[in-house]
């Protein structure tokens, strides 16, 4: 591991990861990986095991992670108990290929805050492995298996894309369990030695505090921290690059965020299994940066098969060098290992010479009445409406309801009213829902499956 290893130059760099409690420099790494090793004896874990690991959006968190990944352990990434949204008492899923369960007491030093529990493993898997659970906002989660050297390069092409240095000062408010906060922001700034400031559990008091304090010029976000900030900030702070991804932005969104933070928002496309696949130039006109994905990262490509010939319409594949490597069970046993072309499960058109655009997901397309509807399409019609914050608009098959689920400042009623206007008989919402906010998964997507177990109760 190289890139992390071996590399002197991050070693002397004197700039600091911090959280806001605590901090530490990148000179400070090689000592704490020594600690780390002593602790990692002390609780009985070798080389060769693999270990599940609740990660935080902390420093002692951030320099766990990077301890796995510079001294080449296979571990399971997890988000903290506290951190999921499945309520008091929630236990994370750990599969049976873990040696041991490793946790971090909050605002410890790193000498008292590892702690580590030993587990039953079923079996030996290989070293250097990085195992990420999917999603699952479509459908059941998946256990993706990444080789971490091809991780590293995968932050590699971010950096490259986003021209981050040493001299850039990078805001990090999305998890780093997660393979946009790790893989897209996180790693990417240690590989440039860039001075990083993590976020837990964001808001706008603690993002208005560290800027005052941190000054960055860099920030990851999502569209809704997106939208926080447009709403609640008296002074915008002018970044040079900020990037989106998770959820689909809002155009509008988009619009008046990045005439308010320095013209430099760019929304990143990308996956679990492929990390980071395309992303317009910060430097691009506003009509590129909010039209298209933008152009994909180095040695990746992108290519649309089963194109309808009337919409141009086609579903999206991608081919990556520095992708995932397959799926594994919960036994650590392979289910399928990673094609050549993988299925993004996307729905992308052409635009222009080279751009394409991403309509939906191919899930979320049916025949209804004879006609093809896309719940994307409708929820970004529903969007323009005045008042209409965000949507997500799902179909219930078995009572044959079309139900948009809006946060927004108008009611239900007038939404529904003004939909007779915009979209077809046939891609109507049957009701319009009002909700204060949707529910969102660790990722910062929209958890889909949540949301219609809700409807679907509710309308049994």
């Amino acid at each position: 591991m190289t890139m992390l290893g071996q590399d002197s130059f991050l070693f002397q760099n004197t700039h600091q990861i911090t959280d806001g409690s605590l901090s530490c420099s990148y000179q400070e790494l090689p000592s704490l990986f020594v600690e780390l090793d002593e602790q990692f004896v002390r609780l009985g874990i070798h080389p060769h095991q693999t270990v599940a690991y609740e990660c935080p959006n902390s420093v002692t968190g951030a320099v766990t992670l990077l301890y796995l990944l510079a001294r080449g352990r296979s571990f399971v990434l997890l988000p903290p108990a506290q951190h999921a949204s499945k309520g008091a008492g929630y236990q994370p899923s750990i599969p049976a290929f873990c040696h041991h369960h490793l946790t971090l007491q909050p605002d410890r030093l790193f000498s008292e805050a590892l702690q580590g529990r030993a587990l039953s493993a079923t079996c030996d898997l290989p070293a250097g492995r990085l195992y990420l659970r999917t999603s699952g906002s479509l459908g059941a989660s998946k256990i993706v298996v990444h080789q971490q050297e091809k991780l590293l390069r995968n932050a590699q092409n971010c950096l490259q894309k986003y021209q981050i240095t040493a001299n850039d000062r990078m805001l990090i408010p999305v998890p780093i369990f997660h393979m946009y906060g790790m893989g897209a922001a996180f790693l990417s700034a240690v590989l440039a030695g860039a001075a990083i400031q993590i976020v837990d559990k964001a808001n706008i008091l603690k993002i208005l505090t560290y800027e005052k304090q941190f000054q960055p010029t860099l920030a990851f976000l999502t569209p809704d921290l997106c939208e926080m900030m447009l709403r609640w900030k008296r002074k915008n702070r002018l970044y040079r690059v900020i990037v989106t991804s998770g959820q689909r932005i809002q155009e509008s969104l988009f619009e008046q965020f990045d005439g308010s933070f320095g013209s430099c928002l760019v929304n990143q496309y990308g996956s679990t299994e492929m990390g980071a696949i395309a992303a317009c130039g910060w430097q691009e006109p506003l009509t590129a940066r909010i039209a298209t994905i933008g152009t994909p990262m180095e040695g990746v490509e992108l290519r649309l098969e089963g194109t309808d010939s009337l919409t141009q319409i086609g579903e999206l594949y991608c081919r990556h060098p520095y992708g995932y490597l397959g799926y594994v069970d919960e036994c650590g046993q392979w289910l399928s290992q990673a094609d050549v072309w993988y299925r993004t499960g996307d729905l992308a058109c052409s635009v222009g010479a080279e751009g394409l655009k991403v309509v939906g997901r191919s899930q979320e397309s049916f025949n209804r009445r004879g006609f093809l509807v896309n719940l994307f399409e409708v929820a970004q019609e529903i969007e323009r409406l005045e008042g209409v914050q965000s949507t997500v608009v799902l179909y219930l098959e078995r009572t044959d309801r079309l139900i948009a689920c809006c946060v927004a400042t108008v009611e239900a009623s007038q939404i529904r009213e003004a939909c007779f206007g915009k979209l077809p008989p046939y891609a109507l919402p049957d009701e319009v829902v009002v909700l204060e906010s949707l529910p969102l998964l660790p990722s910062g997507k929209i958890d889909r499956q949540s949301l219609q177990a809700r409807l679907e109760t509710a309308v049994v």
